[in-house]
């Protein structure tokens, strides 16, 4: 199981990287600012650690970088649900793409930027509840 771990933590670190590579060659093509793009790339980066890790046994530390990349992660749907300026969602329901409006999209995202904060919380207490002991 081990190196399975050490495979797949390779793997996302360097999908990450990759990504935060093209997101660097061509930012005019983003529909978001580059801090968000670079976020999504770090929470891949930060699965491949924690990934690396547990490879190594190193439970703690893996926990750790999962609180990382749980940030990283609320950071995302946070932005589209509670900065300002305009924002426009979509999706595939049935086969049918639809477009969300801006109320819906904001409410959708905000709500999920609430629920990953609370499974932060929740790593992050048993992250440093493990550091007591």
């Amino acid at each position: 199981m081990s190196s399975q771990f050490k495979v797949m933590g390779l793997a996302m670190v360097a999908a990450g990287a990759l990504t935060a590579a093209m997101v660097s060659a061509h930012p005019e093509s983003l529909r978001a600012p580059a801090w968000v793009a670079y976020a999504a790339c770090c929470a891949f980066i930060l699965a491949g650690c924690s990934s690396l890790a547990r490879a190594y046994r190193r439970d703690r530390l893996a926990l750790g970088v999962v609180c990382l990349m749980l940030a990283a992660l609320t950071a995302i749907p946070a932005w589209i649900g509670f900065w300002p300026g305009a924002r426009q969602c979509g999706g595939v329901a049935g086969g049918f793409a639809f477009m969300a409006s801006g109320a819906a999209c904001r409410t959708a995202f905000g709500a999920g930027a609430v629920v990953r904060s609370a499974m932060l919380v929740a790593a992050l207490r048993q992250w440093l509840g493990e550091a007591r002991s």
